[in-house]
């Protein structure tokens, strides 16, 4: 009888070995599930920075062409035979104009030329390049900037209607034309696997037509 009254009830027994085994691995198991999420999180989170960057990217890129091309000067300059010669000379995937730039650049006109600058690592990508100068004086020499990296290709049109024409086309150049063109397309090309999209960019110069500012 004195044995029975000094056992404890099995109520206030304490843990097994085997039950504190099991609570061990249940925790770490939910500890792992948990770090796997907080890991996935993350990427998520630095992917969704990354494209918001790479659009934001894409939209300044966007408004600072337009502008360009919106201030676009229908000027001229003589070359050694006194032959006058539009500022504004239209390739398939190059162009060149005469233009104002942001504030924190200079004031005036500046000649500048849009195109695209292979890697030098041979990888097949290439650089939207912006090249200009003053114009028509040479203050600074020619400045470079790259706009956007790792581009796939550079596809310019320019619209316009020839004289009797009612309906106007895409030209895929503008060579020495004395009147600007009423619409500039630009379209980028990125790789297959680049999430960028580029949506192309048309553009109607405020001036569109010529008058004499050769120097």
């Amino acid at each position: 009888m004195r044995a029975c009254r000094n056992r404890r009830p099995r109520s206030e027994a304490g843990f097994t070995l085997m039950e504190l085994l099991v609570a061990l691995t249940l925790m770490a198991m939910l500890m792992t599930a948990m770090l796997g999420g907080l890991r996935l999180g993350a990427r998520v989170w630095e992917a969704s920075g990354d494209r918001l960057e790479a659009n934001d990217r894409l939209a300044a890129v966007r408004g600072f062409l337009r502008q360009r091309l919106e201030d676009a000067s229908p000027a001229s300059e003589t070359d050694g035979e006194a032959t006058s010669r539009p500022l504004f000379q239209g390739e398939p995937s190059k162009l060149r104009l005469a233009s104002s730039m942001p504030a924190s650049l200079g004031q005036g006109l500046f000649l500048m030329e849009l195109s695209l600058r292979s890697h030098e690592d041979g990888d097949g990508t290439k650089d939207l390049v912006l090249r200009w100068r003053s114009w028509p004086d040479i203050v600074d020499g020619v400045e470079e900037r790259a706009l956007l990296d790792d581009v796939a290709g550079l596809k310019l049109g320019y619209f316009s209607r020839a004289e009797g024409e009612r309906v106007g086309r895409w030209r895929d150049s503008w060579p020495d034309q004395r009147l600007m063109p009423e619409l500039v397309r630009i379209d980028l090309q990125f790789p297959a696997n680049d999430p960028r999209r580029w949506q192309p960019l048309i553009v109607s110069p405020m001036i569109d037509e010529w008058y004499d500012t050769t120097f």
